[in-house]
């Protein structure tokens, strides 16, 4: 991304993240205008990354997949994840119907062959509770979490 004036000349992050939702605030922020209060933004502000500088969420980024179908992926996999959390470099992968879950550092395995679900276990159950919240905070179908593999 360049922005003339404002982003260093052939500088790159490459470890921080952001996601488009970040981009509105950001763009605001820079024209000095007020994030308007009708606007309920999901994103942070990611000015400093536009500037070259480390950039923080602070915040999760949290999706969901309804009817998720992988199988064009891998046949073994349809139905796999439903829910995703991402917060800071970690993202939890989960399935409430299936109770399968996976938790990666996205930073140092970008390919997200690692799962440490076993290594981070109460990271793992705060960004689990985090994600059914949302997903019950949804319209419409919503997902049925499943508490057993919670333990």
């Amino acid at each position: 991304m360049k922005w003339p004036g404002h982003t260093p000349v052939d500088k790159v992050i490459d470890d921080t993240w952001l996601s488009s939702v970040d981009l509105v605030p950001a763009f605001l922020e820079a024209a000095g205008i007020d994030i308007p209060r009708i606007l309920q933004a999901d994103g942070a502000s990611a000015i400093n990354a536009l500037h070259g500088c480390q950039f923080k969420r602070g915040n999760p980024m949290m999706w969901e997949w309804r009817n998720a179908d992988c199988s064009g992926n891998d046949e073994s996999i349809t139905g796999w994840p439903m829910l995703g959390i991402r917060h800071e470099e970690f993202m939890l992968l989960l399935n409430p119907q299936t109770r399968q879950r996976a938790l990666f550092d996205t930073m140092n395995d970008e390919a997200q062959a690692h799962d440490l679900i076993n290594d981070y276990k109460q990271l793992a159950l705060d960004l689990t509770v985090q994600i059914e919240d949302y997903s019950r905070s949804l319209p419409g179908f919503r997902t049925n979490p499943v508490v057993g593999y919670l333990n």
